[in-house]
């Protein structure tokens, strides 16, 4: 006689639930579902490594970036002269002293007559050592984005086809 359905072993619910013994046309069972939990729960770890290599290396380029853009930042602040003073006029030990207060007074005056010139130079230096590190953390995020829409599709896709199995096989 042939039989179709799941297992009726009461003593094990969670068997019960997670797989499905039917029966084809020559009374040999078919697979249960444990190899492909273990695909699913490989498949997991899987994306979840390749998440996490993604976002560690996207944050990784942004700092580098980041810090690129500061030193093209600088480079553009000392080709002036005059901003030098500017950039080293307080001393973080002596900032309440006279001879400090008078000089950053002083590097004040000197840094707002030219502050749009440099400006203009900073922005553009930074933002040019910046860009090929912001699309390249930008690809990673994005590709992070796919391997999590990816595992979810495989497996739903995996979930579908365990019903569709069972239900292919069962007996009248």
């Amino acid at each position: 006689m042939l039989k179709s359905g799941m297992n009726t072993n009461d003593d094990n619910i969670s068997n019960k639930l997670s797989t499905c013994e039917c029966t084809d046309t020559n009374n040999m069972k078919l697979e249960s579902r444990k190899g492909k939990d273990k695909y699913l729960k490989n498949l997991k770890h899987r994306c979840i490594g390749g998440i996490c290599s993604c976002s560690v290396g996207s944050a990784f380029l942004t700092i580098l970036g980041f810090a690129f853009a500061k030193a093209a930042a600088m480079k553009a602040v000392a080709d002036y002269a005059a901003f030098k003073t500017c950039m080293s006029s307080i001393s973080i030990f002596n900032i309440l002293g006279r001879s400090s207060m008078v000089s950053a007074f002083e590097a004040i005056s000197t840094c707002v007559k030219g502050a749009t010139d440099m400006a203009g130079n900073v922005s553009v230096g930074a933002m040019a050592a910046f860009e090929p590190y912001g699309i390249a953390a930008l690809v990673l995020l994005i590709l992070v984005v796919v391997i999590i829409i990816l595992y979810i599709w495989l497996y739903r896709r995996r979930k579908n086809s365990w019903k569709h199995e069972c239900k292919k096989h069962l007996c009248k």
